[in-house]
């Protein structure tokens, strides 16, 4: 059992992980010139060149 955070399978787990997730996502949606960035929950997908999905990983890498 976790001492921390949101219990696994609380159906507010989803929507706090996604709360904290939208600014991120912004960063890199307005940093990085993709051609595709998809998410759901804690799945990514990123495609682009590779100098662009480079800079989205540093961003990621950044933002922890």
């Amino acid at each position: 059992m976790a001492a921390t955070g949101v219990q696994q399978g609380d159906p507010l787990g989803p929507l706090l992980f996604a709360l904290v997730l939208h600014p991120l996502i912004h960063k890199i949606r307005d940093n990085c010139k993709l051609l595709l960035h998809a998410w759901y929950l804690d799945d990514w997908t990123i495609i682009g060149d590779s100098e662009e999905v480079a800079k989205s990983l540093d961003i990621i890498r950044e933002t922890g």
